[in-house]
């Protein structure tokens, strides 16, 4: 008798267990077939739903972190090391990724048909799908979209995020470092700003827009417990109308740039995923309900914020941008705009920080020898603008080394 008898399902009543072996395989097969079936119309209705992809890549955590405790700020002096990301949601693969709104058909169309047309491998490309908590369905009252365009490859894109009625910082920016920018032909900068109710005012920033052409306005309230919405909103006009770029700079009005040594400092980033700046480890909610950035328990459940850069001024990879806008339509809105951009969404889609420390948060001394090496400086007035523009175009500068730098 051999090993596997011809009949051996009626011998002794025994049941012939290569037939069950068969029908097992057969039946898990029909269930391979019928899951992978229902999760391909699954995925097809979601394209048709124009729905919002994350791209998700490996690469999160450390970089070159430099943290010092401050008194003056919303931390505490308790500092940690960078802990990796938590692998968030779970993910599947997708062929396209979709850079287009939730509510314009006619975006996603032209920007599927830009990327059919790109040299991007798309096979490589994740996606979170889920249901979107965070639409930023806000309309642009006014908008230069073909302001990225060019012959010249673009390297940096500016955003500066300004007040409805800061029309003399706006105008302070263009005199001064913003000179810098026209340049430069591999850079570009627009004011990025809400609305409020005032007639007049809004009149002014038409005008004001027709002559420089470098307004981006969409309608949400403008105030400062909107201004994760502003960055939200920054982040997403970038991913729309300015994904040709490599960077993305957002500063504040009050900040002033050296554009050369920004640009020294981007030469040398090869990461396609991060952010650099002003770098944040430890920082603890503050409970104190007095203080003005008080975070209620419902609000950040945990005990520590998650690494974060100031969002005084941060450079962005646009690839990183992009990630992070798409993190943001599925994650509860943070009110506290540095924590939540380059905090939570940030380790969501498991971006790299960086810490530089030429890029600060901190007020400078008004001098062109203070901002000699420096990248950018915080606070800094209309008046003190001009200054450090001035001497710094000065080719007869000479500075030594006990100047205050910030």
């Amino acid at each position: 008798m051999g090993a596997y008898p011809e009949d051996f399902g009626n011998m002794d009543g025994k049941t012939n267990y290569k037939t069950i072996v068969v029908l097992v395989f057969c039946l898990s097969c029909m269930f391979n077939l019928l899951a992978y079936l229902t999760y391909d119309a699954s995925r097809e209705r979601t394209l048709q739903d124009h729905s919002r992809f994350l791209l998700s890549s490996g690469g999160g955590g450390g970089g070159n972190i430099q943290a010092s405790s401050l008194s003056e700020n919303r931390l505490t002096n308790s500092f940690a090391p960078l802990a990796a990301a938590p692998e968030g949601t779970v993910r599947i693969s997708v062929q396209q990724f979709l850079k287009a709104r939730l509510k314009s058909p006619e975006v996603l169309s032209r920007k599927l048909q830009e990327e059919d047309n790109s040299n991007v491998d798309q096979d490589n490309q994740n996606a979170t799908v889920g249901n979107v908590t965070n639409p930023h369905n806000y309309t642009y009252v006014i908008n230069q979209p073909d302001i990225c365009r060019g012959d010249n490859p673009l390297d940096l894109i500016i955003v500066v995020c300004t007040s409805v009625a800061g029309f003399s910082k706006r105008q302070t920016i263009r005199e001064t470092w913003g000179l810098f920018v026209k340049e430069q032909k591999n850079v570009k900068i627009i004011f990025f700003l809400g609305v409020q109710d005032e007639e007049n005012i809004q009149k002014k920033v038409l005008e004001e827009s027709e002559i420089h052409h470098d307004i981006v306005q969409e309608d949400f309230r403008d105030s400062y417990r909107n201004l994760s919405i502003k960055s939200v909103g920054a982040l997403k006009w970038m991913t729309d109308y300015c994904h040709i770029a490599k960077f993305g700079l957002k500063i504040d009005d009050d900040i002033f740039v050296n554009i050369p040594n920004l640009m020294e400092t981007l030469s040398k980033v090869t990461h396609p995923r991060i952010i650099i700046g002003h770098l944040f480890v430890g920082a603890r909610p503050i409970q104190n309900r007095n203080s003005k950035w008080h975070t209620a328990k419902e609000d950040f459940p945990r005990d520590v914020y998650p690494p974060y850069v100031s969002g005084t001024c941060y450079i962005v990879s646009i690839q990183a941008a992009t990630d992070i806008y798409h993190v943001s339509l599925y994650t509860k809105l943070f009110w506290l705009e540095d924590i939540y951009i380059t905090g939570i969404c940030a380790e969501k889609a498991k971006i790299k920080l960086v810490h530089e420390g030429e890029i600060s948060f901190m007020t400078r001394e008004a001098s062109g020898c203070a901002f000699e090496h420096a990248i950018t400086g915080h606070k800094v007035s209309s008046t003190d603008m001009y200054k450090i523009y001035r001497e710094l175009r000065d080719p007869n500068l000479k500075c030594n080394n006990d100047i205050n730098r910030g």
